[in-house]
């Protein structure tokens, strides 16, 4: 928490500077907490930042670590499509946990969709989200609220953890094909696509994806170039 994810440290940047702005922050998969750690010392206090964490010991870590920050909610849910318990598999190394990969020791947890999650009367400006090949049931239990708040998405898109899981990435890609995608090109640096699916099969080794609606691009292209 003192330093810098090894992994994250341009996306650490990217967030840093959406932050100061944001009216709604949810941290979806949230791990030991990173991010929300971020939102919490850079927004707003009264602003609500929610941390979603399906691993119970992991939680329960970031519940006690994260007591007592302005705004923050810590909740032991597993984001999914709709209402319904949830078999969630522990990972040795939690980063990795899943809820739609068989990579550890099995539990049941409850899963909620966002829309559910999410207070209706409150704004939501961004939302990060690492769900080790889940973003689907995420992103199908979110269509209300991205229609009607509009956020920014950091997304793990993952093609290996999608066909081990059993999705198609073209199928993630279409769920979001309103959104226009902000890559990581290794050779040109964060570049803009039309959607996600333009990348679809890309090699890239940064996973992160921002997903941005159109009515903020003008704004994100600004903070990028920044």
């Amino acid at each position: 928490m003192f330093g810098h994810p090894l992994a994250d440290v341009e996306e650490t940047k990217i967030i840093c500077a959406l932050l100061p702005s944001a009216r709604g922050m949810l941290d979806i998969g949230a791990n030991y907490g990173w991010y929300t750690k971020l939102a919490a010392n850079l927004m707003d206090p009264q602003a609500p930042k929610i941390a979603l964490e399906a691993n119970p010991e992991v939680a329960a870590c970031l519940g006690r670590s994260l007591s007592g920050l302005p705004g923050v909610r810590v909740l032991n849910v597993a984001a999914t499509d709709r209402a319904r318990r949830v078999r969630f598999y522990c990972a040795r190394g939690s980063g990795l946990s899943s809820a739609v990969r068989a990579v550890g020791v099995p539990t049941v947890v409850e899963g909620l969709p966002v829309d559910v999650v999410w207070p209706a009367d409150q704004p939501l400006d961004l939302v990060k989200c690492d769900v080790e090949g889940g973003e689907l049931d995420v992103l199908r239990g979110a269509r209300r609220i991205r229609k009607i708040r509009e956020p920014v998405w950091m997304l793990e898109f993952d093609e290996r953890f999608l066909t081990e899981a059993d999705v198609e990435p073209d199928e993630v890609a279409d769920e979001v094909s309103d959104l226009l995608c902000w890559w990581r090109s290794d050779k040109d640096g964060w570049v803009v696509a039309e959607n996600l699916g333009a990348i679809v099969g890309e090699m890239r080794t940064c996973q992160n994806v921002f997903l941005v609606p159109r009515a903020r691009a003008i704004q994100f292209a600004k903070l990028m170039k920044q």
